[in-house]
């Protein structure tokens, strides 16, 4: 039976409904993009699906992305993601009204293939934080980061303990003015440089550290590149020297540092 009363006479779905049969038919009928071959061959997915997604945010994520992108996207997802992850993970994102603009940003710009990973491997609680940093700053990081970093650097950093997400990740996002230079530093650093940065020092000293650096120091044979090759080569580098110096010291100083060091 429709969990929702009076659809089929167009009303509008009560607040916290979940889809029925007419309501399902009114949302193909206003996106008839989301009908594809591909989510007619997944019909157990397809109902898992609509039975625990809340219409209204439904809809509205529905609305904040082309019909195209959605039409391409969701018979991928149907397709990579199993179907325990779409109850404990992508419905729970769905169903969060306050999630609704980061997750039609990350739609337009990231990979399917990066979304299935993400949604195959990562909690749902973890999610949530992540997506309350500003959208902007998600889809220029996501959109930097190359295709080959996200199994080795991403989704491990997603995976981290929720206190960091929430107290260094998000903060790092919501006060850096140029996201791609997070991209970038996840791009070149060995994962196990970028988790060491991440779990010692603050996100503002980290932020105010990449804000104060220029565009070229991120490019290969640039300042930070030539730093992030050489703390990888010599681990107690980091741990003895660059972590207690960027905790103490300015981070306009410790640019200029870093530049000069690489220009010898």
């Amino acid at each position: 039976m429709d969990r929702i009363c009076g659809c089929c006479h167009g009303l509008a779905a009560p607040r916290g409904s979940t889809f029925g049969p007419c309501s399902a038919l009114a949302l193909v009928c206003q996106h008839p993009s989301l009908v594809s071959g591909a989510a007619l061959r997944r019909p157990a997915k397809v109902s898992a699906l609509l039975r625990h997604s809340n219409v209204s945010a439904v809809r509205a994520l529905c609305s904040a992305v082309p019909d195209e992108r959605f039409g391409a996207v969701l018979p991928q997802l149907l397709r990579g993601v199993t179907r325990p992850c779409i109850v404990e993970v992508l419905v729970p994102l769905l169903n969060d009204a306050s999630l609704t603009e980061a997750l039609a940003t990350l739609l337009n710009v990231l990979d399917s293939g990066c979304m299935i990973e993400v949604l195959n491997t990562v909690p749902a609680s973890k999610l949530s934080i992540v997506l309350r940093a500003p959208p902007a700053a998600l889809s220029g990081l996501v959109a930097s980061v190359w295709r080959g970093r996200w199994e080795v650097v991403l989704i491990p950093v997603l995976r981290e303990p929720e206190e960091l997400l929430q107290y260094t990740l998000v903060p790092l996002l919501q006060q850096c003015a140029h996201p791609e230079r997070i991209a970038a530093t996840a791009n070149y650093a060995e994962p196990e440089v970028l988790f060491r940065l991440l779990r010692d020092l603050e996100a503002s000293r980290l932020a105010a550290l990449l804000d104060a650096l220029q565009p070229d120091d991120f490019e290969p044979g640039g300042a930070v590149v030539t730093l992030l090759e050489a703390l990888a080569d010599e681990r107690g580098l980091l741990r003895d020297k660059a972590v207690p110096l960027l905790r103490c010291s300015d981070p306009i100083i410790v640019a200029q540092l870093v530049q000069k060091v690489s220009a010898r």
